[in-house]
């Protein structure tokens, strides 16, 4: 195995850090400017609280988020302490807490869903094609697999 990458192959990686970097970027200022008070991850976690009205469970939440759950755990005490999710021991098994969202939380993100789903379209869906989105998915969803069968 070679210990450089070949020119193509940095060339890919390089394009992929930045146009993620960029466009993570872009969304925190989008947030900023909508003088939403959220935080990328804030956002994420109302979008998908916000589709699930049963809640999610903390650990498949931070699973589905790719993010830490001592991270998750402390966005969403921000978030409870702000009246924008609730967290409850879950029923069926007492070692489980589910998050729901609130009314509250629900509005918020319907108020800034609109400018991000409008910036990730010019920034982002709007530059390809239908079919190079297609292409694109499946492309980084092997990426994804590989790296979750990996345990990275």
């Amino acid at each position: 195995m070679d210990a450089a990458l070949s020119k193509r192959e940095f060339d890919a990686y390089a394009a992929l850090v930045a146009s993620s970097t960029l466009l993570q970027r872009a969304i925190t200022d989008n947030l900023h400017e909508q003088r939403s008070d959220l935080t990328q991850v804030q956002f994420e976690i109302l979008a998908a609280l916000s589709n699930a009205p049963e809640g999610y469970r903390m650990a498949e939440l931070a699973d589905q988020l790719i993010v830490s759950r001592s991270g998750l755990t402390y966005q969403a005490g921000l978030l409870e302490k702000a009246g924008l999710i609730t967290r409850a021991r879950d029923g069926s098994d007492e070692r489980g807490v589910v998050a729901r969202v609130t009314e509250k939380g629900r509005s918020v993100w319907e108020g800034v869903l609109p400018g991000h789903v409008a910036l990730v379209r010019a920034a982002f869906l709007g530059l390809l094609t239908p079919d190079e989105l297609d292409t694109l998915t499946g492309l980084l969803g092997r990426v994804t697999a590989a790296l979750e069968n990996s345990g990275q």
